[in-house]
């Protein structure tokens, strides 16, 4: 249901943010079950700061949520 429905995604998306506080959450989304049980890997920190980045260039600009500029963070594969 959730690669067909949008709605059920995002909603899926915000339950799970919601109950697992989104530290913890990032941890879980980076490295699953091993990512949920030691949050504070290096590699999950700098999955996290690079996801805040990303996050921060498009709201430092309003044009950037409609506009065709790319932002990424190369985070090497676990």
């Amino acid at each position: 249901m959730l690669n067909s429905s949008l709605s059920a995604d995002v909603s899926c998306l915000h339950q799970s943010r919601n109950h697992c506080g989104i530290h913890t959450w990032f941890a879980g989304h980076r490295n699953g079950a091993s990512g949920l049980s030691n949050p504070g890997t290096t590699d999950i920190n700098n999955h996290r700061n690079a996801v805040h980045w990303i996050q921060g260039q498009l709201n430092g600009n309003s044009a950037n949520l409609s506009n065709d500029t790319r932002y990424w963070v190369a985070v090497p594969a676990i």
